[in-house]
């Protein structure tokens, strides 16, 4: 077992710093740091210089006076003498975000996004959304966020004041166009809908998710952004506008038929953005909807909109080949085989097209937390490094990374931290971080949570490795997860091999004795264990219930619901010990509702 004082010294600083001297010698850790602004560095630069006996600390901002202080911290731990050296960094790119979804049942605790603020701080992230469709109490509309626990105007402007105290901008993410349910499943506004009655999706029946695009609901979703907005001390705001699937199908079918989708997606962006933009807010907006034609929304471009461009799949783990597109229902082949293509390419193209139109442009890659219980490292990894070269090849202005809780938001808050941090380090400085190793990448784990063993990185990373140990194809999730959930797919899970079943599980297994020997020292350590562990079990779940559906067989519908009972009530506790009680049941009955008939 490698101690921590081996762990820590200039090799193991994390972020790793772009440029790194080492000097001969040591300076005592008690030594006076002389500090000062220097107009030769960046907003948040910093440069740190250790040698004969003194500390001297160049910074650009109070930002960059903050990392730096962060690696002497570092340096400092658990050793009397810091290495001589010089250290000169700065970021790739000014803003690196991160956005929480908290409205796929799980909205977090105070203390929750106290802990989620001091992490992403300590990884250099400096910008964060909580993505919001029904999950914020509005005036006026209490059937629509009464169940969910909801964020407030205190919660927010809480927030706020934390975020700013560690050097994060809180900036507001309000859904106003697609991704409605929530609201629309209640009178009087299911009349909004583009489909009051419901829509056909890929071989089901669908619930309402669009507001139709007239000017009535452009002006329904400002004044929720008017309410909103004034919590917040930045000028930035996330409109959403994705998805808008059923968008010609219903109220807008005959514009639609005569203009052309994107002309009528267009007007109807443009009355939501344009009335915040003359506001002086730096309005930006999900870009799937126009990826095939940007240049229909140049009028918005012109005025400064952000394209925000998502994708969620690493291209190198993308293999058209092992996809079966011919045993997919015809109703969603060629959706599949698109989405697929596009993912293979990666970001480059979309965001060339984009710059191309005269866009702003953000890159948003995601953790791969969403659908897999215990993560998809080797994708989320893959996924940000594409963003990240894509976007500093052709001029991205930020990258976004994302949580998303598709499916009742079943992993953990902290599931994914093997990925918030890699996210953390590409995004500062590819050059130094994007190359990092599993091993160092859960040395950086386990220190931020005080673990002096190493366990409980190398027990998420390889956790975070089960779906593809697996050796088949799952987009947008992992196969285990799939067979316990139903997500809305015409299509089950992909079947692997006995051989492959056999292996992940027992990797699994030895993932969860390697977390069980994990001692984080923090004040949340035992809950980050005890929580991983569960999700290690769910998983493994997952797994047993894969093994019974596609004829693996060796696991009894008995067993399963013996199982079942026992990991229900666990998920229960442990998501109150994070998150909010709204929400919970609705995602307990995503759970049951498969589990129950094995």
């Amino acid at each position: 077992m490698r101690s921590r004082e081996k762990r820590v010294g200039l090799e193991s600083l994390f972020p790793r710093p772009r440029s790194l001297a080492k000097l001969g010698g040591t300076t005592s850790a008690s030594a006076r740091v002389r500090e000062q602004r220097a107009g030769d560095l960046g907003p948040e630069a910093y440069r740190l210089t250790v040698r004969d006996g003194s500390i001297e600390l160049a910074f650009g901002s109070a930002s960059g006076q903050r990392y730096a202080h962060q690696v002497l911290d570092q340096l400092r731990a658990r050793s009397g003498e810091i290495p001589n050296c010089r250290i000169d960094d700065s970021p790739d790119f000014a803003t690196r975000g991160y956005m929480l979804d908290v409205s796929r049942d799980r909205v977090p605790a105070r203390a929750c996004l106290e802990r989620l603020v001091s992490r992403l701080s300590a990884l250099r992230y400096n910008h964060l959304q909580l993505y919001i469709e029904h999950t914020f109490a509005y005036t006026g509309h209490e059937p629509v966020w009464r169940a969910a626990s909801p964020l407030t105007a205190n919660d927010v402007a809480w927030l706020d004041r934390l975020c700013s105290d560690h050097g994060i901008e809180l900036a507001a993410n309000q859904n106003t166009f697609g991704h409605m349910e929530r609201w629309l499943r209640h009178e009087p506004y299911r009349m909004r809908a583009e489909c009051p009655d419901g829509f056909e999706q890929a071989g089901r029946r669908r619930p309402p998710t669009a507001l139709a695009p007239t000017p009535e609901n452009a002006e329904f979703a400002l004044s929720l952004l008017r309410e909103l907005l004034p919590h917040f001390t930045s000028r930035r705001v996330n409109i959403g506008c994705d998805e808008v699937w059923e968008l010609g199908q219903g109220a807008s079918a005959a514009q639609v038929a005569a203009r052309g989708k994107p002309a009528v997606f267009v007007e109807h962006l443009r009355r939501i953005a344009e009335p915040l933009l003359a506001d002086g807010y730096q309005v930006q907006f999900w870009a799937d909807m126009l990826q095939k034609a940007p240049e229909a929304a140049a009028p918005l471009a012109d005025a400064g909109a952000v394209a925000a461009i998502w994708g969620y799949e690493a291209p190198s783990q993308v293999d058209l080949s092992r996809v079966d597109f011919d045993s997919m229902p015809e109703s969603i082949r060629e959706a599949a085989r698109e989405y697929l293509t596009v993912s293979a390419r990666g970001f480059g193209p979309r965001l060339e097209s984009f710059a191309a139109a005269g866009f702003r442009t953000w890159l948003v890659p995601g953790t791969s937390g969403w659908n897999s219980l215990v993560g998809r490292h080797q994708n989320a990894c893959g996924n940000l490094l594409d963003a990240v070269e894509s976007g500093l090849a052709h001029g991205a202005e930020a990258v976004l990374v994302t949580e998303w809780g598709d499916n009742g938001h079943m992993q953990p808050p902290f599931a994914t931290l093997p990925a918030l941090a890699y996210g953390g380090g590409v995004t500062w400085c590819r050059a130094s971080n994007g190359d990092l190793s599993d091993a160092a990448l859960a040395d950086a784990v386990s220190t931020l949570v005080g673990d002096e063993s190493d366990h409980f990185g190398r027990s998420l990373i390889e956790l975070g490795s089960i779906a593809d140990t697996l050796g088949v194809m799952q987009a947008n999730g992992a196969a285990f997860f799939y067979a316990l959930v139903d997500a809305g797919l015409p299509v089950g899970p992909a079947v692997p091999s006995a051989d492959a079943y056999a292996n992940a599980l027992a990797r699994l297994d030895a993932a969860a004795a390697l977390l069980a020997s994990a001692n984080p020292r923090v004040e949340d350590g035992a809950l980050l264990v005890r929580e991983s562990a569960h999700a290690a079990k769910l998983a493994r779940h997952g797994l047993r219930t894969l093994a019974m559906r596609t004829g693996l067989g060796g696991v009894g519908a008995e067993e399963l619901a013996r199982e079942r009972a026992a990991l229900l009530e666990a998920q229960r506790d442990c998501w109150l010990s994070r998150s909010r009680p709204g929400g919970l049941a609705d995602s307990l009955a995503r759970f049951k509702a498969t589990v129950a008939s094995p």
